[in-house]
């Protein structure tokens, strides 16, 4: 009886090489909201992203909500000054990863309770050591200082949206004619892809951005934002978002996930895109 040939060695892993975040080719966001990690990335910068974005608001309260059954809850006690993420943020881009500034407001799934006028001289200080900064669009004169922040500064801007129940087929002209007026960098959209029709709509979305020169970045949820991170930059989406170590959410892939899904050490697995055809299409 014949015996079959043994099955090929996988190629060789090629080495993870940054990429410029906000350049011509997509990049990977690593995000961090928890103290004892950015003190460890402050230590080391993480391998696998081009950009760390640090979540302010979950450091100064400790860490963030985890959905992880059995997880602790965050303890306020143990939260960070704005002193020391500076400090922590300076010496990760001193190891040549750049930094996204973010402080979400509660109204989107952040911390923020403040006015935003003190949010707004809070990313003014940050800007020291950041490359860029993340505001939620529909944020109160969030347009108008988004605009004048990149205009003063020579930063990046992010303006963004996250709706955690659905697609936001509705409200997508209004937040596109947002994102327009604050001469944002990316528009970035988080969103709950509970249906194949949201995952089409996502797909054309991007390429409706693209067709109108607006770069953007679609992030999904569940049920099929894990898979959709990955393969939305392949139909555009500049970048996507990933954890530094264990996963927040249920289902957010790792940065290492994500630099493997696209291409970015090895071959890009097969099942990526097979899998999604699969869910949205039936094939």
């Amino acid at each position: 009886m014949s015996r079959k040939a043994p099955a090929p060695p996988p190629p060789p892993a090629e080495p993870f090489v940054r990429r410029a975040p906000f350049g011509p080719d997509p990049w990977i966001v690593g995000c961090v909201g928890e103290p004892a990690l950015l003190r460890e990335c402050a230590a080391k910068a993480p391998d696998f992203c081009d950009l760390l974005e640090v979540r302010i608001d979950l450091l100064n309260a400790g860490g963030p909500d985890s959905q992880i059954p059995g997880a602790p809850p965050p303890d306020p006690a143990l939260g960070m000054a704005d002193a020391e993420i500076l400090d922590c943020c300076r010496a990760v881009a001193a190891q040549g990863l750049p930094i996204l500034a973010t402080i979400r407001h509660a109204a989107q799934g952040g911390k923020w309770t403040g006015a935003e006028e003190a949010r707004h001289a809070r990313y003014r200080a940050f800007a020291a050591v950041a490359s860029a900064i993340d505001v939620e669009l529909r944020a109160p004169g969030a347009p108008e200082f988004l605009r004048r922040f990149k205009a003063e500064t020579g930063l990046h801007t992010v303006g963004s949206h996250h709706d955690f129940k659905m697609w936001p087929d509705r409200d997508l002209p209004a937040l596109v004619s947002l994102a327009r007026t604050a001469e944002v960098s990316v528009w970035k959209l988080a969103a709950e892809m509970e249906t194949r029709w949201s995952v089409e709509m996502g797909r054309r979305h991007i390429l409706d951005c693209l067709d109108a020169g607006l770069r953007v970045a679609i992030q999904g949820m569940q049920p099929f934002g894990t898979i959709c991170r990955a393969t939305f930059i392949k139909t555009g989406s500049c970048c996507c978002y990933g954890a530094i170590g264990a996963e927040l959410v249920l289902g957010q892939p790792t940065c290492q996930w994500l630099a493997l899904h696209t291409g970015r050490i090895g071959p890009v697995p097969r099942c990526t895109q097979e899998s999604l055809n699969k869910m949205v299409y039936g094939f």
